[in-house]
């Protein structure tokens, strides 16, 4: 009889179907973090701000509007093709009022996004350079449709409109 110590290890082969199946599960949850990352910091991907608060108060934004329609004032808005060396454009609002005479003196925002990068919000207030003529500079990283809506203020009283602009359609 040998009474020899034995050197081997024993055999572990009871652990290889626990670990196969552990590292699945691992994996899995990695994947799932990536995708959950992934989706929350797409910058394509927008939910338009405050839209409950919105959706609650439709009717006062729709009365608004329509005191806003009433006043018969118009506007017209431009933006320069051409960009500064930081890549900004310069915008251009011309307001009339319901005589059409050009309206001085008003405070005059607007709020600008492409609509392809809708989390990124550019506000702007605009400086008049003339009587009517109100400009700002707009940092334009995206071509494409663009939203701007424009609110401006005058002796108590409120114009708001919102229009969409091919940005790419104005360089050609």
């Amino acid at each position: 009889m040998n009474d020899a110590p034995n050197n081997q290890k024993p055999a572990r082969r009871g652990w290889n179907w626990p670990m196969l199946i552990v590292s699945l599960l691992g994996l899995q949850i990695v994947l799932c973090v990536i995708a959950v990352y992934l989706a929350v910091s797409d910058p394509t991907m927008a939910i338009e701000p405050d839209y409950y608060k919105k959706a609650v108060h439709w009717d006062q934004s729709a009365a608004e509007q329509r005191e806003s329609d009433a006043l018969g004032w118009s506007h017209e808005l431009t933006v320069d093709p051409s960009q500064d060396t930081i890549g900004r454009r310069e915008m251009t609002v011309l307001i009339r009022d319901a005589d059409g005479e050009p309206l001085s003196g008003a405070v005059v925002e607007i709020e600008a996004f492409a609509n392809a990068r809708a989390t990124q919000r550019f506000n702007l207030t605009l400086v008049e350079q003339s009587p009517g003529q109100y400009t700002g500079l707009l940092p334009v990283r995206h071509t494409g449709l663009w939203e701007f809506t424009l609110i401006a203020t005058y002796d108590r009283e409120t114009y708001m409109q919102t229009d969409r602009i091919d940005l790419p359609s104005l360089s050609q």
